[in-house]
């Protein structure tokens, strides 16, 4: 059976940029039902992850768009508990090609947003000023 998963992300990282009308797309695609699951994430972060391969570097209006995913995924429950600040580590602090002035602004929204915070979130955030 063809891997239809892995054909997306090599037909739309094959110039090594994803444009404006493809953001709207996968949009329009992955938030159907209004939410953001994990594996859908998990798609994004494997489409951001070649982009990087192939251009050594992010991509802004791609990275601003897969970050507010990761965002919406991690307030689908209404507050940042320890499985959320997983998926934070996994997609956003782990991530050596998201700077960490970016990684600070993207814990900061979230926190703003958030309706309860689990206390890991304060010891991650320390971690981001050293």
């Amino acid at each position: 059976m063809a891997d239809y998963r892995t054909l997306t992300i090599k037909l739309i990282t094959t110039n090594g940029k994803v444009a404006a009308h493809e953001i709207k797309l996968l949009k329009k695609a992955l938030f159907v039902d209004g939410q953001l699951h994990e594996d859908e994430l998990a798609f994004l972060a494997d489409l951001r992850s070649e982009l990087v391969k192939k251009t050594n570097k992010g991509q802004a209006k791609f990275d601003e768009f897969y970050l507010k995913c990761v965002q919406h995924t991690c307030l689908a429950a209404g507050a940042v508990g320890v499985q959320e600040m997983e998926l934070i580590g996994k997609h956003v602090i782990d991530d050596p090609s998201i700077k960490p002035s970016v990684k600070k602004k993207f814990l900061d929204a979230l926190k703003k947003k958030a309706g309860a915070i689990a206390p890991e979130f304060d010891d991650l955030y320390a971690q981001l000023k050293k």
